[in-house]
């Protein structure tokens, strides 16, 4: 809101829209300031999107692995 001068609506979109790594490209920044901030909140939306998988995938072999140690053990 402050770089760009977007309503807040606006704002909150182009950041989830950002986050998401969608970029409809409706709206983009044009300020220097604003084209810094667009990246950061990029490499933070993967970031958070890799770190989910990550949870995801340890679970996973979490379950698999206590699965084969029951099995083993029978």
């Amino acid at each position: 809101m402050l770089t760009e001068g977007f309503s807040f609506a606006d704002a909150f979109g182009f950041s989830i829209v950002t986050m998401a790594t969608v970029g409809y490209g409706d709206i983009a920044p044009k300020t220097m300031a604003g084209k810094f901030l667009a990246t950061f909140i990029i490499a933070a939306g993967i970031g958070t999107f890799l770190r989910v998988i990550a949870a995801a995938m340890d679970l996973l072999l979490d379950k698999r692995e206590k699965v084969l140690d029951w099995k083993s053990s029978t």
